[in-house]
């Protein structure tokens, strides 16, 4: 069975979102909830805040020693939370650039003994045993190499809804042994 498409930048964004929540579901970290963090940052602070007190009240160190402390914790804990965001956008600005690799036109061919995928620039193969899970969101499919690497089929790639069901049977049939379906 061969697919050709090209993905879009949506396709991109969802994949992100997809291994993201997968990721989650395996961390025993990640069913914390976000205000945890929240709480922590706050913990810190009053530490820092209960420090300065101390210091201030019983060591009789100047106060714009301790002023410059405290700007400096706030300036580090800014430029952290800034600097996720900033790594955030510079992904997302080179994987999809328009001559981003990943968003040129593919051609995948699904065979009993693995899967071909070609670009104009590239030809790769893979043998079913390398696909370590097979997960599917509400517009992808998704052959999983490993935690966060995938490769992905858009499931408008596919001309009706019975192509791509027969497509997703196809996989699982010649897929290796043991792996997981997720959705």
């Amino acid at each position: 069975m061969q697919i050709e498409f090209t993905l879009s930048a949506a396709d991109v964004r969802e994949y992100w979102k997809h291994v993201y929540a997968r990721l989650q579901k395996k961390s025993k970290l990640g069913s914390l909830p976000a205000w945890l963090g929240v709480c922590a940052w706050a913990a810190l602070l009053l530490g820092v805040a209960g420090f300065y007190h101390f210091l201030s009240h019983y060591s009789g160190a100047e106060r714009e020693n301790l002023l410059l402390t405290a700007a400096l914790v706030t300036f580090s804990a800014a430029t952290s939370i800034g600097s996720r965001v900033l790594h955030r956008r510079w992904v997302a600005q080179v994987w999809l650039a328009p001559d981003a690799a990943l968003l040129q036109r593919r051609r995948i061919e699904l065979a009993e003994d693995g899967i071909q995928v070609s670009t104009p620039e590239t030809q790769e193969r893979y043998q079913w045993g390398a696909i370590k899970g097979v997960s599917s969101s509400s517009n992808l499919f998704c052959l999983h190499l490993d935690s966060h690497t995938a490769l992905l089929i858009p499931k408008r790639a596919f001309a009706t809804e019975a192509e791509s069901a027969h497509a997703f049977r196809l996989i699982e049939q010649w897929r290796r042994p043991g792996a997981q379906i997720e959705s």
